[in-house]
């Protein structure tokens, strides 16, 4: 556990080894609560999407896409029979 103070303004200075492992940089958002006594850091991502980056990047969402729209399309077809 790494020691830090708090200043005059209430405010700590996260160690560069901690901003380093969790990819923060200054201006960086986090969520904050008090939980047990413990006060909790939660970095805040700015964007939604962010999480989701190249999450989908191994997959085939369009061939998924026109391969479902063609299985609708000859369902139509027995039906309009």
């Amino acid at each position: 556990m790494q020691i830090v103070n708090l200043s005059t303004k209430g405010q700590i200075v996260i160690p560069k080894k901690i901003r380093d492992a969790l990819g923060v940089q200054s201006g960086a958002r986090f969520g904050i609560e008090l939980a047990d006594g413990k006060i909790i850091l939660k970095p805040v991502k700015e964007y939604a999407a962010d999480d989701l980056f190249g999450k989908f990047k191994d997959l085939d969402l369009l061939g998924d896409l026109s391969e479902n729209r063609v299985k609708e399309l000859k369902k139509e077809t027995v039906r309009e029979r």
